[in-house]
């Protein structure tokens, strides 16, 4: 009686890493879509670049982030979304004074006038913010109501309205509710407040 011991062992042929056995399957889907990767990655023409490039700065992202909209919706990002509290304002405490000019985030107005993208829409509640159009200079404030579906329904209609496709809006919030709204619209873009106003 033979045991395991005693049967003859394939030894790997010439060249073999004696690494782990490869699944046939898996391999080849993965090599599929790392050269699809590297074709989708390929550096485009020079004239192209500087354009993405003046087209990113312009909406404060990096080349990489504006890019990778192009490339995954086939849109380009024409405007900004910011909800206003927390993000731009400050968040209001209990006993403020209405009518008082809200108090921006700081580095908020630096980052604004420097940033060139003239098509800017502020998220607001019902409420009424002092000062706002004085310094952020949107393009349209919606005013919305506190439930999720309210916000949806509001910011999708004034996209309607501008004539701008969900997908070519980059929303720069600082809540989870902010990462909630840009989902529930397909936004084309989602980046962290303190990312975006610290570039």
């Amino acid at each position: 009686m033979g045991d395991a011991w005693s049967r003859p062992v394939a030894l790997p042929g010439l060249g073999h890493n004696l690494g782990p056995p490869l699944d046939p399957g898996r391999s080849s889907v993965v090599l599929a879509w790392r050269r699809a990767r590297d074709e989708a990655w390929k550096p485009p023409p020079p004239e192209v670049v500087r354009m993405r490039m003046a087209r990113a700065a312009a909406l404060g992202l990096t080349y990489r982030e504006y890019t990778a909209v192009v490339m995954d919706r086939g849109r380009r990002l024409q405007a900004l979304l910011f909800p206003l509290e927390g993000t731009l304002v400050q968040p209001r405490r209990p006993g403020f004074v209405a009518g008082r000019p809200d108090r921006p985030m700081p580095g908020v107005e630096a980052r604004l006038r420097s940033v060139a993208c003239l098509r800017r829409i502020v998220v607001a509640g019902t409420e009424g913010h002092a000062g706002l159009v004085d310094w952020v200079r949107p393009e349209v404030v919606v005013r919305t109501s506190g439930t999720r579906v309210g916000r949806r329904d509001a910011v999708l209609a004034a996209l309607r309205q501008l004539g701008i496709a969900p997908g070519e809006v980059a929303v720069i919030g600082a809540h989870a509710r902010d990462r909630t709204l840009a989902g529930d619209i397909d936004a084309g873009l989602f980046v962290e407040a303190a990312d975006w106003f610290s570039r």
